[in-house]
C-alpha cells in the first residue's frame, strides 16, 4: 500500500504517539508530607508516592514500616549569611530541609518516624521538637 502526501507522517506520529504515551498510564497520585503532619494518620492510596519534608537539616529517619524507599534522603542546607532568611544568617543553625521519598507499596498500616536531638548549634530541643512521627492508612 503506497500513502501519499504528509500522510505517512501523521501515521508515524500516531503510532509513536500510542506506544510512548498508552492510554491506560497515569502518575501515581503524590502525598506531601511535613511538620504539620507529626502525630497524625494520613490516608492514602497503594502505589502513592509519599514524600516526607522536615524542616532542619537535623533530623533523621528513625523507623521506616512498610513504605518502600525511592532513593536516599536529600538533604538542602540554607547559607549562612546576610542575605540568608530569617534565622539563618549564622553557621549551625540547621537551616534548610531534609525530603524522604517513599511508594506505598502494600494496603494496610505505614509509619514513618524521625528523630534530633540538636534544633541548633548549641541549642538542645525540647521533647516536642525531637520527636516526628506519621501513621499511614494505605488502602
Amino acid at each position: 500500500m503506497k500513502i501519499q502526501g504528509n500522510s505517512h507522517i501523521a501515521v508515524i506520529l500516531a503510532t509513536t504517539l500510542f506506544i510512548s504515551f498508552p492510554l491506560s498510564a497515569h502518575a501515581a497520585p503524590l502525598v506531601k508530607i511535613s511538620e504539620s503532619s507529626n502525630s497524625q494518620t494520613v490516608l492514602v492510596s497503594k502505589g502513592s508516592k509519599v514524600q516526607i519534608t522536615l524542616h532542619s537539616t537535623y533530623w533523621a529517619s528513625k523507623k521506616v514500616i512498610n513504605l518502600k524507599a525511592e532513593g536516599a534522603p536529600v538533604s538542602v542546607p540554607i547559607m549562612p549569611g546576610p542575605k540568608a532568611p530569617q534565622g539563618c544568617q549564622f553557621a549551625g543553625t540547621g537551616c534548610g530541609s531534609v525530603t524522604w521519598s517513599f511508594i506505598a507499596t502494600k494496603a494496610g498500616s505505614a509509619s514513618f518516624e524521625a528523630g534530633r536531638a540538636s534544633c541548633g548549634e548549641a541549642l538542645k530541643c525540647t521533647a516536642s521538637q525531637q520527636k516526628f512521627k506519621v501513621l499511614f492508612k494505605i488502602k
